[in-house]
């Protein structure tokens, strides 16, 4: 049975307003308090609803949507990384509008009644695999716009940075054992897996407010991610962005406090 375009986008639309209050207590049908946000959800939402129409009784899953997410991602740190200008535009367009391919995936996994932990685990896993390849091309194109070693040598620290994350690493792993059925066997200290709770594991509140300070800078999220994306095109089309190089200083900083996040 086809289900009707207007019902996909109606579902889509609700269910979006629903998690964005849920998750980051963002109002998407509000555009006064998130103009940027409001835009980028409209526009996933939009081209989710006509994709998941034509894919909804097509071989096309949820899964391999998530898998083209993550190939999407992965491709544009590497157009990034190129030095040519035409390639460098691509992958900035894909960076741009991939996000409607994340959208996509969970509305037809719902659509189909098809839903599940393994989808959700590769969902975070393509999201992860974006996000590294972002900061890797944006490393590169800095390396060849100006041909200084230490953009390569910063990349180097950013990735080990992340990589050291204690606190993202327990996340990782409790994931991954709910998966298995394992909860049961988990063992680890509560103040490592939960957010907010700076009274009951007595972490001062100025210390809470410079993780959450830090966590808000150029996080991964769409409209960080875009500016940057749009300073690259004026840098690689028109002028020379400075701007760009004290950004990546500022990324290397704040992926260094966090990695310490555990111990502050």
């Amino acid at each position: 049975m086809r289900i009707p375009y207007k019902k996909i986008r109606d579902l889509n639309w609700s269910y979006r307003k629903k998690e964005g209050k849920r998750r980051c207590n963002i109002n998407l049908y509000n555009f006064y308090s998130e103009p940027y946000t409001y835009f980028k959800s409209v526009l996933y939402k939009e081209i989710s609803s006509i994709l998941v129409f034509f894919f909804q009784n097509s071989f096309v899953t949820a899964n391999s949507l998530t898998i083209l997410y993550a190939f999407l991602g992965l491709l544009s740190g590497i157009l990034l990384a190129t030095g040519n200008e035409n390639l460098i535009l691509i992958g900035l367009l894909i960076i741009f509008f991939k996000g409607s391919i994340d959208w996509s995936d969970g509305l037809l996994a719902r659509l189909s009644n098809k839903t599940s932990l393994l989808g959700s685990l590769l969902d975070e896993w393509a999201g992860l695999i974006g996000s590294y390849s972002f900061i890797i091309g944006y490393g590169f194109y800095l390396y060849n716009k100006t041909n200084e070693i230490y953009f390569i040598i910063l990349l180097i620290m950013i990735i080990a940075f992340r990589a050291l994350d204690i606190k993202n690493y327990f996340y990782l792993m409790t994931t991954y054992r709910l998966y298995n059925n394992d909860i049961n066997k988990i063992q680890f200290k509560k103040k490592f897996l939960f957010k907010n709770k700076s009274k009951k594991y007595n972490v001062s509140k100025f210390k809470n407010f410079i993780k959450k300070m830090f966590q808000s800078i150029l996080d991964d999220r769409s409209r960080s991610i875009d500016f940057i994306c749009l300073l690259i095109f004026l840098d690689t089309f028109y002028f020379d962005v400075v701007l760009l190089n004290y950004i990546f200083f500022i990324l290397v900083f704040k992926y260094a406090i966090l990695s310490l996040e555990v111990s502050i």
